[in-house]
């Protein structure tokens, strides 16, 4: 008698590494809203119930697959200047969620955990204290500069770039007098690459952290 086939359930070679690899790829190609434990099933060639016994539940699928994301961010030379700590480690950051746009809402939502994560956290907090910052001034600078990267990225990701001169001249047309500040700047914002948006923008915001805090000189 021919043995029957080893039930799908029980297929050997399912790993925890797989099961986060494949649901990357499959958030790469359907975005996070069209993951489910059912497709992956069917991407893994297993039973749905097959993929719980690495991973305990979807959350926690998700969360590993944040992490699987950032890992691939270098973290900064700590022996580089404070500032250049944040410039070199949150540039990094943009370019590890780059690599994978349609992830990019679940790193803004998850909560911040795994080793890539926390340490840029630990880097740049330890580079702003070396900046001379009080730990008040220490947390604000590190959320602002986390949100600025993550509301760049999410900008880039949904391919919604910064106006072009010939999107202004066709929004502003019948009207150019009211908004003449905005037709002066449209030739540089017809040149300047989003690359050099995000540096610019990441260089003014770290300028402003080595000045005294507002409010206490108020």
């Amino acid at each position: 008698m021919t043995p029957s086939p080893e039930p799908r359930s029980h297929r050997k070679g399912l790993t925890r590494d797989l099961v986060v690899e494949r649901t990357l790829e499959m958030i790469d190609e359907v975005g996070p809203d069209g993951l489910t434990i059912r497709g992956l099933a069917q991407r893994l060639g297993v039973e749905p119930m097959s993929i719980y016994a690495h991973i305990p539940s979807k959350a926690a699928l998700l969360d590993a697959v944040v992490a699987r994301v950032l890992a691939a961010m270098e973290l900064p030379d700590p022996r580089l200047r404070w500032d250049q700590v944040l410039i070199d480690g949150f540039g990094a950051y943009r370019k590890a969620l780059l690599k994978h746009p349609r992830a990019v809402p679940l790193v803004a939502l998850r909560t911040p955990t795994g080793a890539q994560r926390l340490g840029l956290m630990e880097a740049s907090l330890a580079a702003l204290k070396r900046g001379g910052l009080k730990p008040e001034r220490m947390v604000v600078a590190q959320v602002t500069l986390v949100a600025y990267v993550l509301g760049f990225v999410l900008q880039e990701a949904a391919g919604r770039e910064l106006p072009t001169q010939a999107w202004l001249a066709e929004t502003l047309r019948g009207a150019p007098a009211d908004y003449p500040h905005v037709l002066e700047v449209a030739p540089v914002l017809a040149r300047f690459s989003v690359d050099a948006r995000f540096d610019t923008g990441l260089r003014l915001i770290v300028s402003a952290l080595a000045v005294g805090d507002p409010a206490e000189e108020a």
